[in-house]
């Protein structure tokens, strides 16, 4: 439209600047030639420019409602040099990449999604979208470089967090996926995170249970952790008062403990201060370690 634009704007401009002191100078043959041209032009890439957004959109209902050949038939039409990008300039590629994806046809969803990235560098989900598909083919060291790329540009965006931590899961950096897992806000609507959720946690909390020495805490640690409510409670305290895992899991702890009316006072006052032995370890002595 800005093209279309410019050149209708151009073409009244030229009569206008034409006379001199408000006379109006007759115009030549060739020059009225040209502003028809122009006007044609600019009508033409009004025309043009309307039937590429038609087809963009009618290609993002088809994705929408998963009719996948479809969406591949509209965008590649949609797709020329003067049409690249879908509403908040995302290239047309991405969407055609995302489409091979879902069929698992991984080496397609590559071309594409490196075309995607070529017309925008800066696409955050082309770059988790590489990611995963360098993920699939399993070249995980070119997936953590977009993941990281992703993450320089954006340091809370969910989808590359929670990929990147999956793959720190699974190479046994649990302190690694668990420092990710702590960016991720809780509102992410992304499925997998609760999983990712309790499984990184629950095994930092059996590593926590092995040490503990007390059997009243190590038994209260087992039952708390068991409750899948707990794990996003955990995370979302976690996240919302930026603290430490394994401070902010003690402390729910003993809290835990304290409503216990069960504990005689010498139990209650020895536990205080194992809590405080445990929270100055982790905060003060050994902060890597949370």
């Amino acid at each position: 439209m800005v093209y279309s634009t410019l050149l209708l704007a151009f073409s009244f401009f030229i009569p206008a600047a034409y006379g001199k002191k408000g006379k109006r100078l007759p115009l030549r043959k060739g020059v009225i030639l040209f502003i028809a041209v122009l006007n044609i032009l600019a009508i033409a890439l009004c025309i043009y420019k309307w039937q590429t957004g038609v087809m963009i959109e009618n290609g993002l209902k088809a994705r929408a409602l998963n009719n996948y050949s479809e969406t591949i038939r509209l965008m590649e039409n949609a797709t020329t040099q003067l049409s690249q990008y879908g509403p908040t300039a995302t290239p047309l590629s991405y969407y055609i990449g995302e489409v091979h994806f879902y069929r698992k046809d991984f080496n397609k969803a590559l071309d594409a999604f490196q075309k995607a990235k070529k017309q925008h560098p800066w696409h955050l989900q082309t770059m988790n979208s590489l990611g995963s598909v360098y993920a699939r083919q399993g070249n995980e060291d070119k997936a953590i470089d977009y993941y990281q790329e992703a993450l320089s540009l954006s340091p809370y965006f969910d989808e590359a967090l929670i990929n990147l931590a999956t793959i720190k899961y699974k190479n046994n950096e649990v302190d690694q996926a668990k420092k990710l897992i702590a960016r991720v806000p809780p509102i992410t609507n992304n499925q997998r995170f609760g999983k990712l959720v309790d499984v990184v946690y629950s095994s930092l909390l059996d590593s926590m249970v092995k040490k503990e020495k007390s059997q009243l805490i190590s038994k209260t640690m087992k039952e708390i952790s068991s409750k899948q409510k707990w794990l996003e409670k955990l995370q979302k305290d976690i996240y919302e008062k930026d603290e430490p895992f394994r401070v902010r899991a003690i402390k729910d702890v003993f809290y835990k403990l304290e409503q216990m009316d069960s504990i005689p006072g010498k139990t209650s006052r020895r536990l205080r201060d194992r809590f405080d032995d445990i929270q100055f370890d982790y905060e003060y002595k050994n902060p890597q370690d949370n």
